[in-house]
């Protein structure tokens, strides 16, 4: 009978243990929410991020429906973020909030490691909010993306409500928005000056001509004593070509 007590209160203390460890790593989940995070690096089509409150200021509400929670945007906008694999779950109502008083249309799309994962197809003011719930383990990058559904941005007042992550790793980290080069389109100019006026010009024999160079890359009067120094003479001063032309062309 003592072996047996022993046994049994062996047991217990290891179903106990088990249910700590159990609960302990239930609990190791940290409930991360958006409105949390540096919002600086949130891009939009007018205004800034705002916590807790709509672009306008406004308390955040989707069809009458109120939220204490989330981030008010408007589009164009992108938020992109650094999981590395240690998010779990985000979850989220969004929407077009009810401070608009124009026809908004809005689409909210989220991306994660360059698949898209949720599309909330158009949605307009008074449209009930649409719920998030997306399962994100292993997921490297996260974009939360709206888009003014193709008709520009006016009203595109957007609310990413009661917006959290899940994490039991490492939290999100926002990521800058990625920097584009910077390409210079123009092609250089060539050697020859840009004459201001028509590209054939012609004249009687022994009669003045006049030409303006607004942007001479060499000297005027050696770019055209070079070509018709034989029957022309010119002279050039601050971009203007002066001359008479000797013989008929």
């Amino acid at each position: 009978m003592k072996n047996c007590a022993h046994l049994s209160s062996k047991a217990t203390r290891l179903v106990l243990s088990t249910a700590v460890w159990l609960a302990g790593t239930v609990n190791a989940a940290d409930t991360v929410w958006l409105d949390s995070l540096d919002l600086k690096s949130m891009r939009q089509g007018y205004g800034r991020p705002e916590v807790n409150h709509s672009v306008t200021g406004a308390a955040l509400s989707i069809a009458g429906q109120h939220f204490e929670r989330g981030v008010g945007t408007h589009a164009n906008g992108i938020y992109r973020l650094d999981l590395a694999g240690g998010t779990e779950k985000f979850i989220a109502s969004v929407g077009v909030d009810d401070d608009v008083t124009g026809p908004g249309s809005v689409v909210f799309q989220i991306i994660a490691d360059s698949k898209k994962v949720f599309d909330s197809g158009i949605m307009r003011p008074k449209d009930a909010a649409k719920s998030v719930d997306l399962d994100l383990k292993n997921v490297g990058t996260l974009l939360l993306v709206v888009n003014d559904a193709g008709d520009g941005g006016q009203y595109d007042h957007a609310d990413w409500a009661d917006a959290h992550f899940i994490v039991p790793g490492q939290k999100p980290v926002p990521l800058l928005s990625p920097q584009e080069p910077f390409v210079i389109l123009t092609p250089k100019p060539g050697p020859a000056p840009r004459i201001n006026g028509p590209t054939i010009y012609g004249c009687r024999p022994d009669h003045p001509f006049s030409l303006s160079d607004s942007s001479p890359r060499r000297a005027p009067d050696e770019f055209f004593s070079q070509r018709f120094a034989q029957r022309t003479s010119i002279g050039c001063r601050h971009g203007n070509c002066y001359g008479h032309d000797a013989q008929t062309r």
